[in-house]
């Protein structure tokens, strides 16, 4: 069974904060994928239904773009930052960057360098 941890650690301001939780699931994604400068709607195979998703994490090392399902008319759009991981875990609460079920991914870099972007999910087939 796949398994994934994520800590978070907050510093300073008198001292530090740590909060680490582990997650399994009966099933994973990983997308390690470079995405070029200047790569507009790139197509990347993700199918995911959100209703199975135990976490998501996703980070570019550019500013880039993501829309789901369609790269005109998309059903999601996210904007990440560089470096800024998108953390997403139900256990702790947290919304759903997703509104609706994936059928693929469109990837716009309009960065000035290259992106390597890193996505990975734990999702159960049987919740």
């Amino acid at each position: 069974m796949p398994s994934s941890t994520i800590t978070q650690t907050i510093s300073g301001i008198g001292g530090n904060i740590t909060q680490s939780r582990q997650l399994s699931a009966e099933g994973s994604i990983d997308i390690d994928q470079a995405i070029a400068d200047a790569e507009v709607d790139k197509s990347i195979a993700f199918v995911l239904d959100i209703s199975e998703v135990a976490m998501i994490a996703i980070k570019s090392t550019q500013a880039i773009t993501i829309e789901t399902n369609d790269g005109t008319t998309p059903a999601d759009t996210l904007s990440l930052a560089a470096n800024v991981p998108l953390v997403f875990s139900g256990a702790a609460g947290e919304t759903n960057p997703f509104t609706t079920d994936i059928t693929e991914l469109f990837v716009t870099n309009a960065s000035g360098a290259e992106a390597q972007l890193q996505i990975k999910v734990l999702f159960d087939p049987t919740p």
